[in-house]
């Protein structure tokens, strides 16, 4: 037997047949369980997925009352020893990682991946497939504390059906392989690495007409609903089928480099992220991650992040992976945000300051490097400013110290500019179609490739309501720490993109400017926020590492940063 949460979270036996709880609390109560298993779920955590804001009179009973009718229901399958508290921490589900099936897939995707025949990789593939009976975590994946481990597994679901369509193609099995495709690209249609795959087979079939109308069906469907063009990637590959220049040996040719998919194994997190909650002085639930090891780093909030969400972007992923490679990186949802509450009664910079202090002291931090991007420079530079023992370092990319409504070099014409987009943030944001959130995205990336465009779309619909992104986007107008900036006594990098089309890099230039002792960069970049794919990122990302671990040195040998 083993636990199941590929589909309805249940229990499997070796035959093939599942049992699943009856009770809704005990089904999301062993989901918990299984996602953090073997690790104990504090009863905290346990308490907000089974009743969030609503919780019982007394939640610790009630909790107790779910663990002990769960456990009633394993005992019945021979596993109630499996279900036990954990010295106090919570409770834990202790599973070994070949009885959960999640667990097992992704060690058959990887052995999959690295098969060094054909036969191997579709043996591989098929075993995993087997254990795919559904989306990851049913009907509880949607939910929040699910979201993000839900979106992980069908990505690498995906790629597993991709690789098996490789394998058959080298094994030359073509009429399997398009039966394969076809079923693939009706799933999803708008990921690119599974029509180029099914254009790949067409081709190969002889059905050469079929892999044109297949490009040019991508091509509308892409227009329609996100307002993108095909990559160059994709664009090349139809110009190979028009010619007939199309590689026709061997697995390593059934998809050309280049298209947008499964991410390879460098930029999947590599590090599992421990998500907690914590209350603010004026009583809103904030969400904060920790991930990695290493020397604590705290990202102030900003705008459009998500905590989960985040790790399935191409915006965010890479940065993190590699921040959490040497430190214990601390994130937060911003309120109104993300996991944090979705409808806080304040919304300024007073309140997001508030909210990095409640954070810091909730993982009881004394001392400790800032980093923060756009917005959350400001809130970086107050935090730094009202708590200069606390901060050793700080880190500022693409921030400003004023808003446009407090900036007097921003002009009449540019600021009802800027309250018509908020109009239209207003009443556009949360619509189906990406057209007013594309608005954005084309300042915020305007280089985006159409995977990382398409991810940043949904990024804004996910992490905030349309009535919250229009009273941010008030909010930050306002925002106004120029009168701080002489009060920041730490070293300090300031970085920001030389062609950014959301925040004029003068205005990174003034932060540094005015904060004693600042480093400025310039990054070779036009986006606001500096993307995995460009030759500027790990520069980017290089010139962080090596300030913050100059700064550590520093501060212990009395040498400033920089």
């Amino acid at each position: 037997m083993y636990v199941s949460v590929l589909g309805p979270a249940g229990i499997r036996s070796a035959g093939g047949s599942l049992w699943v709880p009856a009770g809704t609390r005990q089904r999301l109560l062993l989901a918990a369980l299984a996602l953090h298993a073997p690790r104990a779920v504090s009863p905290e955590r346990l308490m907000d997925i089974l009743w969030g804001e609503a919780p019982p009179s007394d939640p610790h009973a009630a909790l107790r009352t779910q663990v002990s009718r769960l456990r009633s229901c394993l005992s019945r399958l021979g596993l109630a020893h499996r279900l036990r508290p954990n010295d106090g921490i919570g409770y834990a589900l202790e599973l070994n990682p070949d009885e959960l099936d999640a667990s097992v897939f992704e060690a058959l995707q990887q052995r999959a991946a690295s098969a060094a025949r054909p036969a191997e990789a579709l043996a591989a593939t098929d075993r995993a497939l087997t254990l795919w009976r559904d989306e990851p975590y049913g009907e509880f994946r949607h939910l929040p504390h699910f979201a993000g481990e839900a979106v992980r597994l069908r990505d690498l679901w995906l790629g597993v059906c991709e690789r098996r369509i490789e394998s058959l193609l080298a094994l030359e099995r073509t009429d399997d392989a398009h039966a394969a495709a076809v079923e693939l690209v009706v799933s999803d249609p708008l990921r690119e690495r599974s029509r180029a795959l099914l254009m790949r087979v067409l081709y190969l079939a002889g059905r050469q007409g079929e892999a044109l109308e297949c490009f040019q069906d991508y091509r509308r469907l892409l227009a329609e609903e996100l307002g993108l063009s095909p990559s160059p990637a994709l664009r090349t590959l139809e110009q190979q089928i028009l010619q007939h220049a199309l590689a026709a040996d061997g697995v390593s040719a059934a998809v050309p480099p280049g298209f947008s998919g499964d991410p390879p194994s460098t930029l999947r997190p590599r590090h599992r992220q421990r998500i907690r909650f914590a209350r603010s002085a004026d009583n809103c639930r904030l969400a904060f991650a920790t991930v990695g090891s290493g020397p604590p780093l705290v990202k102030a909030a900003n705008w459009l992040n998500h905590l989960e969400f985040d790790w399935e972007s191409p915006v965010w992923r890479r940065l993190f992976n590699t921040l959490a490679d040497r430190h214990t990186l601390i994130r937060y949802d911003e309120r109104g945000c993300g996991l944090s509450d979705a409808d806080p009664v304040d919304m300024s910079l007073d309140a997001w300051v508030a909210d990095l202090e409640c954070v810091a002291d909730a993982c009881g931090l004394h001392r400790f490097p800032l980093v923060g991007i756009s917005q959350g420079v400001a809130v970086c530079v107050e935090y730094a400013a009202r708590h200069p023992d606390r901060v050793t370092a700080l880190v500022l990319h693409g921030g400003y110290a004023a808003g446009w409504r407090a900036d007097p070099s921003f002009g009449p014409a540019e600021i009802a500019r800027r309250d018509a987009s908020i109009e239209i943030v207003r009443h556009g944001w949360g619509e189906d179609t990406a057209a007013y959130r594309q608005m954005f995205t084309q300042t915020f990336i305007p280089d985006g490739t159409p995977d990382e465009i398409a991810w940043f779309n949904e990024l804004q619909r996910r992490t905030t309501t349309p009535a919250n992104a229009a009273r941010f986007m008030e909010a930050f107008a306002y925002i106004d720490v120029r009168h701080r900036l002489a009060s920041v006594r730490v070293p300090t990098l300031v970085l920001h993109s030389r062609g950014d089309q959301r925040i004029p890099c003068e205005k990174g230039l003034d932060l540094a400017r005015g904060i004693p002792g600042a480093r400025f960069m310039m990054m070779e970049s036009r986006n606001h926020l500096i993307l995995e794919h460009e030759p500027a990122f790990d520069a980017w990302v290089t010139a962080m590492l090596e300030f913050l671990a100059a700064s550590t040195v520093g501060r212990a040998h009395g040498i400033p940063a920089g």
